[in-house]
């Protein structure tokens, strides 16, 4: 949902940065991984309770995983740059994932007090990943989007669950509240999804039924 607001004005900015790694000859799939690395070590240092330097880590993770994609469309447009393989742009979303989800566990770890809430915010991201990638077979039978994976709706994007772990990194004993409000709203993203592809996908079916009566 923020995503959308943030992007007019965050994106000019992650245009020049890019434009200097095209110089660098930086490609995407470098930032990629180079920004999952920082992440996870970031993780690692939350789970070991030093939680400003993990967030910061993770910020930084974060801009890289908006300059990658950055990157991406700017080397598009010019002669012999390093593309993003279809691949790469696969693989940005899957690291996402796995960091979102490093986090909960790591959490923990160092907060094992606060374990039933983790384990309901992880249940709650499997439903919310699940759906997120299962929108691909929606978009593939649908023609709906361009873009390789696409949100059906936007209730909880990247913005969303940035905020949720800064609460969390800022506010560390009101970790359960915090995850247990979040991981509701998560719910809520992932049955709208549901519901929007179960009357994507009805569409396709009244349409070979109507083709199929001609």
């Amino acid at each position: 949902m923020l995503d959308t607001m943030l992007r007019p004005t965050v994106e000019p900015h992650l245009n020049k940065i890019a434009a200097k790694c095209f110089e660098l000859g930086i490609g995407p799939n470098q930032i990629t991984f180079y920004g999952f690395a920082i992440g996870l070590v970031g993780c690692v240092a939350i789970g070991l309770q030093s939680y400003f330097f993990g967030l910061l880590l993770i910020l930084l993770n974060r801009l890289a995983d908006g300059l990658d994609g950055a990157v991406a469309r700017y080397n598009k447009n010019q002669e012999g740059a390093k593309q993003q393989s279809p691949f790469g742009e696969y693989l940005d979303t899957i690291l996402d994932m796995i960091l979102f989800s490093a986090f909960i566990f790591l959490f923990v770890l160092g907060q094992p007090h606060q374990a039933s809430a983790a384990i309901f915010l992880m249940f709650s991201f499997v439903g919310l990943f699940i759906t997120y990638l299962g929108s691909y077979i929606v978009k593939a039978k649908t023609k709906q989007s361009e873009k390789p994976f696409f949100h059906p709706t936007r209730m909880i994007e990247d913005t969303e669950i940035v905020l949720f772990i800064i609460l969390a990194c800022l506010y560390t004993e009101a970790f359960s509240a915090i995850a247990v409000l979040f991981g509701i709203v998560c719910w809520f993203t992932t049955i709208s999804r549901i519901w929007y592809a179960y009357f994507d996908l009805k569409v396709i079916d009244n349409k070979k039924d109507d083709s199929g009566t001609d």
